[in-house]
């Protein structure tokens, strides 16, 4: 069970963070909120597994090693959710309905944000981690939620590959899931 007493700067953010995505998915409805589901979960998988090949190809263009993966990753991830953002917004005016919204439609959609509100927190995490400023972040409670997005890629991968698709999985991905794993079981 988590250690509750440890919350800190971090973890008060977080939660205010997560109480206005929380607002705005009950108010918003179902739809809004399954296809900002989707979208976040593809923008991950997509982030997660094509940031080294784009850290390459953005080595030869800037003399920049240091944490250059890191950057790769935020931009794949910033210009994939811009492209969602627009085309979620076309899709909203096109088929949202001005109806009242029903408790259980707002419900589901509180359940679809906690969900990738956990996604987009464990990305963050995978994000901040991956810089030499995360001694605070390591010590908060959402760093509980570190492996969650790792998680879910690796399996989907897998699942994929069952179909017969020859998709490679991202190694530093398993790594970082592994290395991060065993480091909270000793703490």
């Amino acid at each position: 069970m988590p250690n509750i007493g440890r919350l800190n700067l971090i973890d008060f953010s977080v939660l205010i963070l997560f109480l206005i995505a929380f607002y705005n998915s009950i108010r918003g409805g179902l739809l809004i909120e399954i296809l900002k589901t989707i979208s976040i979960v593809l923008i991950g998988f997509f982030s997660f597994h094509y940031y080294i090949f784009f850290s390459g190809r953005l080595k030869k263009l800037i003399f920049l090693n240091k944490n250059l993966e890191s950057l790769s990753f935020i931009l794949i991830f910033v210009s994939l959710w811009f492209v969602s953002f627009i085309f979620r917004k076309i899709i909203v005016l096109i088929f949202n309905k001005k109806e009242k919204i029903s408790t259980l439609e707002r419900l589901i959609a509180g359940l679809f944000c906690i969900f990738r509100f956990s996604f987009v927190l464990s990305l963050i995490i995978f994000i901040i981690s991956s810089f030499s400023f995360n001694t605070d972040c390591k010590k908060s409670f959402s760093y509980n939620f570190k492996n969650f997005t790792p998680f879910l890629y690796i399996n989907f991968v897998k699942l994929i590959n069952k179909f017969n698709y020859n998709l490679k999985i991202n190694e530093k991905v398993v790594k970082y899931y592994e290395t991060k794993r065993d480091i909270s079981k000793n703490n």
